[in-house]
């Protein structure tokens, strides 16, 4: 919740229970005048209207407590450098060293086991990626990925392959949740008051998978109104597009946390491609992370309600198909408001972020 509306919540909150508590205790004082018993008599009405007259006044005074913060700290300094970065740090997956211990050793052990299980099929060993192996993860919301290769002869249909992977997980792993995602099984089990998630893709090489690593997914519907279907990719590719790229990680796991904080509907593929792209079509270059973060606020602004973004790990999947048009422009809409703050102070970073 952003400061400016935690103000007008708690502003409203005090403002609605003082002005029914106050609206009962004169009721009571003119009931007791009168001898007659609260209970039966008491106007609830009366102090429900009173109630929310308060909550209004209430939300107006938090949000005039808020705007006077705001100008009274407006000529403070601030780094929004620093602030970006501490923002970092505390969204690092390594600040809770417990739980991503433990999601990396059931991590191993999922994959131990797949290995064994299917190591006649498989055309290499299981592969780790997605965000813990990019370095773009965030502090309670990663996935630790596993790769399934599967010889391009293993099973009749892509569809075997993926229901025998499901079947394996369900019989060995009673204690988790499993489940059929688009691409991919999820499992997830409780471990010290936190969820472990973890997100198992199973894909067939299409060629010599040791020499080119491209595969083919399938691609599970669970609508009776979509048939399923299977998708080209690479692991590889995926796993090496922030590679070398220490900037973008940054802007990448920065957006993440935007991502969360305002619930948008931003799958984490789009957001590292707009910021990949956004770099690659700069033509200047900046090592301030502020700047590189702006600007990458400003390019997905700009380009995320164009037609399409192709994925690079295969170029006929058109990433920004997972998103609505109406996802699009509410995404739109939260980057211009919040850029537009940000342009007129850069303390704004400090609603935006928290930490």
């Amino acid at each position: 919740m952003r400061p400016q509306t935690r103000y007008f919540v708690q502003g409203a909150a005090i403002g609605g229970i003082a002005a029914s508590v106050i609206d009962m205790i004169i009721q009571a004082i003119e009931l007791h005048d009168q001898r007659l018993p609260f209970w039966d008599n008491w106007n609830y009405n009366q102090t429900f209207k009173n109630g929310i007259t308060g909550a209004a006044w209430g939300g107006v005074i938090g949000l005039a407590v808020y705007e006077v913060k705001q100008i009274q700290e407006s000529n403070l300094p601030f780094d929004p450098n620093k602030h970006l970065h501490n923002v970092l740090m505390s969204a690092s997956i390594k600040n809770d060293p417990v739980i991503l211990n433990a999601a990396l050793n059931h991590r191993n052990q999922i994959a131990t086991n797949l290995n064994s299980v299917f190591n006649n099929k498989l055309a290499d060993s299981p592969t780790y990626f997605g965000s813990t192996v990019k370095g773009t993860a965030i502090n309670g919301n990663f996935d630790c990925d596993i790769f399934l290769p599967f010889k391009r002869e293993s099973f009749g249909t892509l569809e075997e392959m993926y229901m025998s992977v499901y079947s394996t997980l369900k019989k060995d792993y009673k204690g988790f949740e499993v489940r059929k995602q688009k691409r991919s099984i999820g499992l997830s089990v409780s471990y010290e008051k936190s969820d472990l998630h973890f997100d198992i893709v199973p894909g067939r090489a299409i060629g010599d998978y040791r020499y080119d690593k491209s595969v083919n997914l399938f691609e599970y519907h669970s609508s009776v109104f979509e048939e399923n279907s299977l998708i080209k990719s690479n692991v590889e590719i995926q796993s090496g597009v922030v590679r070398n790229r220490p900037d973008e990680r940054k802007v990448i796991k920065l957006f993440k946390v935007y991502r969360d904080r305002n619930y948008l509907k931003l799958p984490s593929p789009v957001i590292e491609h707009f910021v990949i792209e956004a770099f690659d079509r700069r033509s200047y270059n900046s090592t301030s992370l502020f700047t590189n973060f702006k600007y990458c606020m400003e390019y997905m602004a700009d380009k995320i309600e164009r037609n399409g973004l192709i994925d690079i790990s295969n170029t006929n999947n058109n990433l920004l198909e997972s998103l609505t048009n109406s996802d699009r422009s509410c995404i739109r809409r939260q980057l211009e408001r919040d850029l537009s703050r940000i342009y007129e102070n850069k303390r704004y970073l400090k609603d935006i972020y928290e930490y």
